[in-house]
């Protein structure tokens, strides 16, 4: 049996394809999905920085598997959640 070869990743977080925004609990969201990854073994989220850094085991996942999953989480959010801003008035 071999030792794990551990690599780290930087990829940028999914955002919402149709204001092009990045919404910080998609992010956390993109951020946890990565965590079921077979392989992956840390996930540092920055939605600050729109970026999350992915320690992985590359015999059990590759950065394309990792690219894979955040997209399709960016598809999911896309298709699932809709971002919406309502104007409220009376309140003041």
């Amino acid at each position: 049996m071999s030792d794990a070869v551990r690599e780290t990743a930087v990829f940028e977080l999914p955002k919402e394809r149709s204001t092009s925004l990045r919404c910080a609990a998609c992010a956390d969201r993109a951020c946890e999905s990565l965590c079921r990854v077979p392989g992956v073994v840390r996930v540092e989220c920055d939605s600050a920085h729109s970026q999350v850094r992915v320690e992985f085991d590359s015999q059990k996942a590759t950065a394309a598997d990792i690219e894979r999953r955040l997209s399709h989480s960016e598809l999911e959010f896309e298709q699932a959640i809709t971002h919406k801003a309502w104007r409220i008035s009376g309140l003041d």
